[in-house]
């Protein structure tokens, strides 16, 4: 009998396909070879002896969040100082394995994950990892972009993150990966706040309570600006209603960053600035971007973001253009995968 449509039923189109680099069309003898140079930026991989070296990442975007899965053959890995002298790669980074144990150390601090343990790492550190057979799924964040992820996670110490709040987190991202493929874009919006919440409430618990509700409180602010960022009335009378704070207390939280407008703008500009270079919204006029972003005065907007890039809004797209374009003809097994990963980042 063929299948029918039932009344009022919603198509899913799957909204994410995996950005996938993978040794399995690689002949083994050039599979190392190939692997380092994706990776030789950030660390080297040195494999198991007598054994042959196999790996793949699936990546996704998640909102503004990287979420990778890699499989990887018996390996270490190995970051040196040198590495982090001639990257700029500075990412946050929270991983938790599927299976196989990881014996780490960076600098003077040695430690054993295993699996569903979740580990933080900061890629601004030198760090060397003996990792068995194993599958693990890492979730990136460029600094920055979330302030007050920032401060949550420099206060805790690197390697295993331990309570139940990392284990939740740890669980939230093994079954993350898996459940990606099947949702619209809608889904992946409302998990990538679910994301930035629960990273923010890995908060340790010695920090003193002033600044752990000055955390989540930065945290309910940063996720009001971004849901309202088109809004033309998102001053700060309706940020600190709508995030359930004071005025004052508004004030104070951007004291540092330069006031809660400044931070804004800054954040409106960043948005126009990443919708600009999106492939996917490349049928859009710059004018809507503007307005998608909170500036309903083309010109306003073009002024403003000049003066904070340096260059037109027009001029960056094209110039994003001709990126793609670049890349597009290039197959994915030729590029240089941070590239490609800290581009989008």
């Amino acid at each position: 009998m063929a299948e029918t449509h039932r009344p009022g039923a919603v198509e899913r189109a799957p909204a994410l396909a995996p950005l996938a680099f993978s040794t399995a069309d690689i002949a083994p003898r050039e599979a190392l070879d190939f692997w380092r140079d994706r990776f030789g930026r950030l660390n080297d991989v040195i494999p198991a002896p007598d054994a042959p070296f196999a790996a793949r990442v699936d990546y996704w975007r998640v909102g503004r969040f990287a979420l990778a899965n890699t499989k990887c053959s018996p390996a270490r890995l190995v970051r040196t100082r040198a590495h982090v002298r001639r990257s700029d790669f500075d990412h946050w980074v929270l991983r938790v394995s599927r299976r196989g144990v990881v014996r780490s150390r960076s600098g003077e601090r040695a430690y054993v994950s295993r699996p569903g343990d979740l580990v933080l790492e900061r890629l601004t550190d030198p760090y060397d990892d003996c990792w068995d057979a194993d599958e693990w799924v890492g979730v990136m964040l460029a600094p920055g972009v979330f302030p007050a992820l920032d401060r949550g996670l420099a206060a805790l110490p690197s390697g295993p993150v331990a309570g139940v709040r990392a284990a939740l987190l740890a669980d939230y991202l093994l079954a993350l990966d898996r459940r990606l493929p099947a949702m619209t874009q809608a889904d992946v919006e409302a998990v990538a706040d679910a994301t930035h919440a629960m990273i923010a409430a890995l908060s340790p618990d010695g920090v003193a309570d002033p600044e752990r509700r000055a955390l989540a409180a930065r945290v309910r602010v940063e996720q009001v600006i971004r849901a309202n960022l088109g809004s033309a009335r998102l001053d700060s009378r309706r940020i600190a209603a709508l995030a359930g704070i004071s005025r004052s207390t508004l004030y104070r939280l951007f004291e540092d960053d330069g006031g809660v407008a400044g931070h804004v703008w800054r954040v409106r500009l960043d948005a126009a600035r990443a919708a600009l270079a999106d492939p996917a919204r490349g049928g859009e006029t710059i004018s809507a971007v503007a307005a998608q972003s909170g500036f309903h005065c083309p010109a306003s907007f073009s002024r403003a973001f000049r003066r904070r890039f340096g260059v037109s809004p027009r001029a960056l797209r094209e110039e994003a253009g001709a990126v793609r374009d670049a890349r597009a003809a290039t197959p994915a097994a030729g590029r240089d995968f941070l590239d490609v990963l800290f581009a989008l980042s």
